[in-house]
């Protein structure tokens, strides 16, 4: 499967709509944000990430996208659709005004796991054999190449645990 985002950085000094003060982590978009400017289909983001507790303070939102809306809303759009996307709908979920309206972000990535030919995804599902194919993966080849990760785990707990 894929897991693409977009990431939005704004500088310390930037006011901002969403939460500082150790609020909302997760901000979801109710529905769909505004069809993308160049007509292609529709506004893949719903869900964003505001680690500013975790991350010293730095005001930066990270936009999640998976499985076919990654693909047709990521992968096949150029970085400015992707931007213009993303910011369509944090402006549908932060429509206000004044101090604290939405300004375009300082920096913006975008991170497009389906396009990366080493890994052509991020994430997998354990499917029935997986206790068997982990435990082949966990050995050695040869006692010079080990294979480490939670594909080699008896345990199966996420991409980060």
């Amino acid at each position: 499967g894929v897991i693409d985002k977009w990431i939005g950085y704004w500088r310390r000094d930037a006011e901002v709509p969403w939460d500082t003060d150790g609020g909302a982590v997760w901000n979801t978009l109710v529905g769909r944000g505004p069809p993308p400017a160049d007509g292609s289909g529709e506004n893949p983001f719903r869900a964003f990430y505001n680690g500013y507790d975790t991350n010293g303070g730095h005001k930066i939102f990270v936009g999640f996208v998976g499985g076919r809306d990654a693909i047709e809303g990521m992968d096949e759009r150029d970085d400015a659709a992707v931007h213009g996307a993303a910011m369509g709908a944090l402006r549908a979920m932060y429509p206000g005004g004044g101090e604290a309206a939405l300004t375009e972000p300082d920096e913006f990535k975008i991170i497009r796991w389906g396009r990366d030919p080493h890994f052509r995804g991020s994430y997998s599902l354990p499917g029935r054999d997986r206790d068997e194919n982990s435990a082949l993966l966990a050995k050695s080849v040869g006692r010079k190449l080990y294979f480490a990760g939670e594909a080699t785990s008896d345990w199966y707990g996420s991409t980060t645990g």
